[in-house]
């Protein structure tokens, strides 16, 4: 029997099959087609979306071993984002809190060990791409990366004049004799709302991450949260 006299039999033997056998038929030679074309769908209008609706990130400011209080989104990201971010809807701010690097000897806890392993692993991704913009953290995390080469000196991105207002107030921090950080001991807004949970009581500065595209708008952060 030719194919299309077969493919016209068959027609008519669904035509008037029960709903029972329409439906095993429907799910025997077309169902799976079907589940597998709405995925297709959904995958299609889901990276639609996504790619409508993806902010650029247009600075990225790193709190090593802080805990972020619940009243920094009010006071700090969204008055800053208002201000200075040109169009909101498009680009984003991060302050990430979610990084804890142990200096000094950690040796006999394991927990501890593996964190700091894991965070050193990711800021040193984001340190040689230039994903660095700000980090603040205590006084020997500070040193310990300026010594890496992760940070500009302060006279690469501050004009003399702020540079020579925190020398008033002693609040530079120098490695081999260049700036390399300002002191945020005395930031009321900072320190408001965020709480430093690292080994001892070091004093917390801030350091300029090299390679960073963002550099302007960093300056504005670490002048806003003052």
């Amino acid at each position: 029997m030719p194919v299309m006299d077969e493919f016209r039999e068959e027609r008519e033997q669904i035509k008037n099959a029960s709903p029972e056998k329409k439906w095993q038929y429907f799910k025997d030679y077309y169902l799976k087609w079907v589940i597998g074309g709405a995925i297709g769908v959904a995958l299609v209008i889901w990276f639609i979306v996504s790619m409508v609706t993806k902010k650029d990130e247009v600075l990225n400011v790193l709190f090593i071993n802080f805990a972020e209080l619940d009243t920094a989104d009010a006071q700090i990201e969204q008055p800053f984002t208002e201000q200075f971010v040109q169009n909101p809807k498009k680009e984003m701010i991060l302050l990430d809190a979610s990084s804890h690097i142990a200096v000094g000897d950690v040796s006999d806890n394991m927990a501890m060990v593996k964190y700091t392993y894991q965070d050193e692993e990711r800021l040193m991704a984001l340190a040689y791409t230039g994903g660095i913009d700000l980090m603040v953290s205590g006084q020997d995390v500070i040193e310990r990366y300026t010594e890496a080469g992760w940070f500009v000196p302060l006279t690469d991105v501050l004009d003399a004049d702020t540079i020579a207002a925190f020398e008033a107030e002693d609040r530079v921090l120098y490695y081999e004799e260049i700036p390399v950080a300002v002191c945020m001991d005395t930031a009321k807004l900072f320190n408001a709302n965020y709480v430093y949970n690292g080994e001892g009581t070091p004093s917390l500065y801030a350091a300029f991450g090299g390679g960073s595209e963002h550099t302007a708008l960093a300056v504005e952060f670490l002048k806003f949260i003052q």
